[in-house]
């Protein structure tokens, strides 16, 4: 694990990323890639010689890692965390899926294979961004009113692809926070030519009526459809059902988290795991306040998102 962390570390500071600043919420996308392709330099430069060794492998990737690499100040103590933890899952599953049909194979193939796929996670990050953004692209009209609740390189980057392809519409970008990264938003829209406006969070029932539809992003998508994202999420969600405004997820299938979210103490967990402050929680807003669901994979509902997951994780054909 000591070698993995060190590469990941090493890309973290490439990549001039403090954990120690407050707005880190801002590079969770940095964060993100910069832990994927510290992955692909440990299994470039490291010779596997045994199956053990890829056993021992797999089993690296869990919670435990992302809590080294916060601990030793290398990823910061926030919602990132989640997104990661999510990554690792997948990592291990996608590792054991290819193992469990090729283990007869000489340890280079399977090595290279290993390599490629977390290669194409990593290359995933960016693309999925661009896959998702020409999707929700198709369900716009120009003069609409989108309320945005939350930082998400998904929502922005959408967003932006839209306005360069002609679409004009108003943002209204919802603050809660002194580092919730909207002020960052409202920075990176207005230099894309975004109609947009910073509004109180405590107001949003106010701006509600006149707004068109909900959008967000998420730091995981659960197993039941529902997602883990910034608290507060959950009660604009419910907001926006009283009013009858459809509430979109922009996110990643890198964010698939093979959890369910049931009871209160679930949610704790992650909260004592990844969070400094109040502010800095996450809560889950259950699938029945989704609309739909934009992903690299193609637009879901809340019912099929599950079946995206389960067919994912579990099933090894």
């Amino acid at each position: 694990m000591d070698i993995i962390i060190e590469n990941i570390k090493k890309e973290v500071q490439s990549n001039n990323l403090n954990p120690e600043v407050d707005e880190s919420i801002a590079d969770k996308d940095c964060y993100i890639s910069s832990f994927l392709y510290g992955l692909v330099e440990y299994l470039q430069k490291t010779d596997i010689t045994s199956l053990q060794e890829i056993e021992q492998l797999q089993q690296i990737f869990n919670e435990d890692l992302i809590q080294k690499l916060i601990e030793k100040r290398i990823i910061p103590k926030n919602s990132v965390g989640i997104s990661l933890e999510a990554i690792t899952h997948k990592v291990k599953h996608l590792f054991q899926k290819y193992i469990s049909k090729k283990v007869s194979e000489n340890l280079s193939t399977i090595q290279k294979e290993l390599l490629l796929i977390v290669k194409n996670l990593f290359i995933l990050c960016d693309s999925a961004k661009r896959e998702i953004a020409k999707l929700f692209f198709n369900s716009l009209h120009n003069g609409l009113k989108i309320l945005v609740y939350g930082y998400s390189m998904e929502v922005i980057y959408s967003l932006i692809y839209a306005r360069m392809k002609g679409k004009s519409f108003t943002v209204y970008i919802a603050k809660s926070s002194s580092d919730d990264g909207s002020e960052k938003i409202v920075e990176i829209l207005k230099k894309n030519d975004i109609d947009c406006k910073l509004i109180s969070y405590n107001s949003i029932s106010i701006y509600l009526p006149r707004i068109d539809f909900i959008l967000t992003g998420a730091e995981a998508i659960c197993e039941n459809g529902g997602i883990i994202n910034k608290v507060g999420t959950h009660i604009t969600s419910i907001c926006g059902k009283q009013y009858k405004k459809p509430f979109y997820v922009l996110v990643s299938s890198l964010k698939f988290l093979k959890m369910y979210v049931f009871e209160s103490k679930n949610l704790d967990l992650l909260n004592e795991r990844y969070s400094k402050t109040d502010d800095g929680k996450v809560d889950f807003t259950p699938p029945e306040f989704i609309t739909l669901f934009f992903t690299d994979k193609g637009i879901f509902l809340p019912n099929a998102i599950c079946d995206e997951i389960i067919q994912l994780f579990y099933n090894l054909k």
